[in-house]
């Protein structure tokens, strides 16, 4: 399976994530920790059971975040 990636925002207090690999695809949280959980939980649905083989978190402005395990 391929990698995909995923970019974290803030806006007014909420957090949320998307995917220019996934379209459709986003998590919403009032904080990062929920977001980031929704958002990991949320890939294996998007690709019918399957997980990609990397995962590739960012923030907005591109800063990478180091990976959690699956």
């Amino acid at each position: 399976m391929k990698s995909v990636k995923i970019v974290y925002h803030r806006d007014e207090g909420a957090w949320w994530a998307d995917s220019p690999d996934m379209p459709g695809f986003s998590a919403v949280g009032d904080t990062f920790d929920d977001t980031r959980k929704l958002a990991l939980e949320g890939i294996p649905f998007y690709f019918d059971g399957n997980r990609p083989d990397i995962v590739d978190e960012r923030m907005e402005n591109g800063a990478s975040l180091k990976p959690t395990r699956p």
